[in-house]
């Protein structure tokens, strides 16, 4: 009699002898997958009827015509689930060595433990590929009974160029903590065989960038789904999402959860309201289009393929075909957003890559923001001079735009750049009002001091009443004069330290936070710059932290003229120029007419004295940065600029420059200014009442800016 293991025994050999199936990987897929209930609300057995655009991309992993396979995904797409599938079916049809690599190795073993692992358990024909033993399944390894999979972290440079491989698997090529080299040196593993597949998936970044130049290099296919009431082809595309607000159509003012459910898509066609309810017959009906091919109207593949005969098949879908979500949750998380398109939004709903306007700009292309006077423009403030009573202002009015005042400083070891600029309305507007260099030399303590001057100036408004800058900033520096600066700036109650993070995973704009000086003060003894004695107990200061990235493509961004702006995939002219100004949140930048001193030329060269580029960092891996252009090396006073911009922002200038409160402030303090006068009062004296004004809802003349004023 037949024992139970060599029952078991014959059962095994009898899988591992029998010939392979020919089926491709979503037929595999759709016969044998399992999806755990933990993945998806609807775990169970796969239907590819439940996402069909999936299917072709399986299909050319499968296909050997196609030995790269890439996919450019918006978010809940099921995009990992094709890897899954894949890896599965090539471990029981056709097995070879196989490698999955993610950003990290955290991130690698997260996803074994988390994802992959209960999808083998879950799939009877997965667990049947399995050995038997304890181990087949660890962190970072799968033992099948006939080939093995290795899941690796991009940070893993020994493990990424040890083994050949005949599967590569990479997933989340955009994530910031990828690391670049990690495609090079896994792909050529690749080439000890010859029928080799790639599969490259992620949610994008920038143009040009990782999946998105991946993904131009293939066909470049996109999925186009039939009009339920005409019938005709289309893409599914943000600028046919709908919804009715308190204020109108598509108004951001709307309740997200309520557009979430009631949102819908307009067919750019008959015009005709898709709801949510025909997606599912949408997507079962739709097709993939090569680059170069379309629809006629009668639902005919027309046109030829630009890339026929390629071995690199390339798909791109957003989150608008995901049948787990509604038509209205990318215009939910819109309005979310406040109604800008960030870049967040457009990598993971939309699935496009971030297309940077103005990422490069030469001084000489926005010498048009710098109006000159006779056409309505503004010219250069002069420098600060002594009035007649021994107050200081400027010689000069400012503009009648000018509600609030800010400056900023870049310090450097012999030299200062100081930049004080104007902000009108709701701070959509901003001007260069004047800028200067201030000697202050590292090696006089007290050189910081030279910078008093222009911290406590006045300015002579248009109205004739004058006005105190709102609030300063001061950037940090690397460390070399941090101390000097942060014991300097405790003079000053409405000066913040700045420190810039040029971060794009960062997705905050800034963050203001108390710093201990004693922090700064133990660095700079441990470097030996200084000694215990500097050491003072708990004193902080208002550091600002700023997302560098952020506030220069806004400034790169305003600094471009409309009708030069590019955007990326199908954008019209005229969405091109709506998304600029989504970029700006509607802002506006002026300029001083051109001075004969060159003064604003040279300020403008500055400004423009960085591009957005792919950059080579110092452990080797590329990533999309601000850098130097060649031949430049002056960049001061675009810190000074996007200081100036951050600081409006962290004031919540936008809500406080309210003009009507801004008229009715002036008005009194004119009346007290003209009082102090007839009183024949000192020029400290006026300061105090006009810091009287603080008990009214503001500080002085400029920081009461509506609201409770400026809360420095």
């Amino acid at each position: 009699m037949a024992t139970r293991a060599f029952i078991s025994l014959m059962g095994v050999m009898a899988v591992a002898l029998a010939p392979s199936e020919r089926v491709s990987v979503d037929q595999w897929a759709d016969k044998y997958r399992v999806v755990p209930a933990s993945h998806s609300s609807s775990g169970g057995e796969w239907d590819n009827e439940e996402s069909p655009y999936l299917v072709e991309p399986m299909r050319c992993l499968s296909d050997p015509r196609y030995r790269t396979v890439t996919l450019q995904k918006g978010s809940q797409v099921g995009g990992t689930e094709i890897a899954f599938n894949a890896a599965m079916c090539w471990a029981d049809i056709d097995p070879g060595p196989m490698m999955m690599v993610y950003p990290s190795t955290k991130l690698a073993e997260k996803v074994n433990r988390e994802r992959f692992e209960p999808s083998i358990k879950a799939t009877p024909r997965a667990m049947m590929r399995l050995r038997g033993k304890q181990h087949d399944i660890t962190g970072l390894h799968v033992t099948f009974d006939r080939c093995s999979l290795s899941l690796v972290g991009s940070n893993s440079e020994t493990n990424l160029s040890s083994a050949p491989i005949r599967y590569l698997i990479i997933d989340e090529m955009d994530q910031e903590e990828y690391c670049s080299k990690a495609t090079a040196l896994a792909k050529q593993r690749l080439k000890g065989f010859p029928k080799r597949k790639c599969f490259q998936i992620s949610t994008p970044s920038y143009v040009g960038v990782g999946i998105n130049a991946e993904f131009v290099k293939g066909d470049q296919r996109r999925y186009e789904v039939p009009c339920p009431h005409c019938s005709r082809f289309q893409q599914l595309v943000w600028r046919q999402v709908r919804w009715v607000g308190p204020n109108g159509p598509n108004d951001v003012r709307a309740e997200s959860s309520v557009v979430d459910r009631e949102a819908w898509y307009e067919c750019e066609h008959c015009r005709g309201k898709i709801e949510n309810r025909h997606k599912r017959e949408m997507l079962r009906r739709g097709r993939w289009l090569k680059e170069g091919e379309r629809h006629d109207e009668h639902g005919k593949v027309i046109g030829a393929a630009l890339k026929p005969d390629t071995d690199h098949a390339s798909f791109q879908i957003s989150s608008l075909y995901s049948p787990k979500l509604n038509f209205g949750y990318i215009a939910s998380v819109y309005i979310d957003n406040g109604g800008e398109a960030t870049r967040q939004w457009v990598n993971g709903e939309l699935g496009e890559p971030w297309a940077v306007i103005g990422g490069t700009i030469e001084a000489e292309e926005c010498e048009h923001l710098c109006v000159p006077v006779v056409r309505g423009g503004y010219s250069l403030r002069s420098p600060i001079a002594r009035r007649a009573d021994g107050g200081l202002v400027s010689a000069g009015r400012l503009p009648p735009w000018v509600m609030c005042l800010i400056g900023s400083i870049d310090v450097q070891d012999d030299r200062a750049y100081v930049e004080i600029r104007g902000f009108g309305a709701h701070a959509q507007q901003s001007g260069l009002i004047f800028c200067t260099v201030v000697p202050v030399p590292v090696n006089n303590p007290n050189s910081l001091a030279n910078l008093n001057a222009w911290i406590s100036a006045r300015w002579l408004h248009d109205d004739g009443v004058t006005m105190d800058v709102a609030a300063w900033g001061i950037d940090s520096g690397d460390g070399g004069r941090t101390l000097e600066i942060y014991r300097w700036s405790m003079n000053w109650p409405n000066l913040f330290v700045t420190k810039g993070f040029p971060s794009m995973r960062w997705a905050k704009p800034f963050e203001l936070t108390p710093h201990s000086i004693d922090d700064a003060a133990k660095s700079a003894i441990k470097r030996g710059a200084a000694g215990p004695e500097v050491l003072s107990g708990q004193r902080y200061v208002k550091l600002l932290k700023i997302n560098t990235h952020i506030y220069k493509e806004l400034v790169m961004a305003c600094l471009r003229r409309p009708v030069q702006v590019e955007a990326a995939g199908t954008l019209s002219q005229a969405e091109a120029n709506a998304a600029r100004q989504r970029v700006t949140g509607g802002r506006v930048m002026l300029f001083p007419e051109i001075d004969n001193g060159g003064v604003v030329k040279g300020y403008m060269r500055q400004l423009t004295s960085e591009h957005l580029g792919p950059i080579r960092k110092v452990d080797g891996n590329v990533r999309m940065g601000w850098a130097l252009k060649p031949g430049r090396k002056d960049n001061h006073h675009l810190d000074t600029c996007v200081m100036a911009l951050a600081i409006a922002d962290s004031q919540n200038a936008a809500d406080m420059l309210s003009p009507a409160a801004f008229k009715v402030q002036r008005e009194r303090v004119k009346v007290r200014e003209m009082a102090a006068l007839a009183g024949k009062r000192t020029s400290g004296e006026r300061r105090a009442m006009s810091d009287e004004v603080g008990e009214e809802g503001g500080r002085s003349v400029s920081r009461f800016v509506g609201g409770g004023g400026w809360q420095l």
